[in-house]
């Protein structure tokens, strides 16, 4: 359901957002609904703010039954410090907004019960997007620093498994409440959402290293400066394993040596996707010589 535009970003609304905000209205929950939806969109409008210095498009911003969502193109293109920047500032709004009410609730300036609520929901909203998980914060930052030392598919398969192990927390805590006689059928609804979210973040991170490259000019004409980053590989080292080593957000140049570590040659990547496209299982010393780069 659309609601116009908030900054220049569509914004929407779940439908069955709507029936749970009436009835929170109705059971007199609606000073916490208030407090809590504002600060979601505070919440997702850093992220946006974020994405937006970092020149990545926002698609819409969406208010869901539990929390929000700002849809955003593949972030798995950005360097890992952008990425976790991206991540990190919804969660960095919250605590802000925390301080903030203490503050003015010491300053005599805000009463204390809305002051209460307000460090309340915001603190839970920090403690559930800091678990460290895909596609929470907590999740986007842990891949990002993951990716100092790994690829951007690796650092996102760490990132699914850790969403696996919340979902079958979340899954036990429910088989747990039914026993006692408690059925929550909000838990294994966010199991579900976090194992389907966590395989599609997986899709986009194999396929940011070809949508990087495709992007390169883009992000050349856009950032000015983009950082070169050198690997050095075997000749009998497969195309695929390199590429799928390389990094979003750098130009990559490789340098190819042999048994005896003498360097052979140095390729430029744009060379590596186009033989991988042709060959997938061609290895670094099968480079056609008429296609490989010299190093100055």
């Amino acid at each position: 359901m659309k609601l116009g535009k908030l900054f220049s970003v569509p914004l929407r609304i779940h439908p069955v957002a709507v029936p749970m905000m009436l009835t929170a209205m109705w059971l007199g929950e609606g000073r916490r609904l208030a407090i809590m939806s504002g600060s979601i969109i505070l919440h997702e409008l850093s992220h946006i703010l974020a994405a937006r210095m970092m020149h990545v498009q926002v698609i819409e911003l969406e208010l869901m039954p539990v929390g929000g969502a700002a849809r955003m193109e593949n972030l798995w293109r950005l360097r890992p410090g952008q990425m976790a920047a991206v991540a990190l500032a919804g969660p960095l709004c919250n605590v802000l907004l925390m301080v903030s009410a203490a503050a003015l609730c010491w300053w005599g300036l805000l009463n204390p019960l809305p002051a209460a609520v307000l460090i309340e929901q915001n603190a839970m909203i920090v403690c559930f997007n800091l678990l460290p998980a895909l596609p929470m914060d907590g999740g986007r930052i842990l891949c990002g620093l993951l990716e100092c030392r790994m690829s951007a598919a690796g650092a996102a398969r760490v990132g699914m498994w850790m969403s696996w192990v919340l979902a079958a927390c979340l899954a036990a805590l429910t088989a747990y409440g039914f026993m006692k006689g408690h059925l929550n059928l909000t838990l294994p609804a966010a199991a579900l959402f976090l194992v389907m979210s966590a395989q599609q973040e997986r899709k986009q991170a194999a396929a940011s290293v070809v949508a990087g490259w495709t992007g390169r000019k883009s992000n050349l004409e856009q950032e000015k400066v983009v950082p070169i980053r050198w690997m050095a590989v075997g000749e009998n080292t497969m195309v695929r394993e390199v590429v799928m080593e390389m990094k979003p957000g750098f130009v990559h140049r490789v340098a190819v040596y042999d048994d005896d570590m003498q360097l052979l040659d140095v390729i430029e990547e744009s060379v590596l996707l186009e033989q991988m496209m042709q060959d997938n299982h061609r290895m670094m010393r099968n480079l056609p010589r008429n296609v490989k780069s010299k190093m100055f």
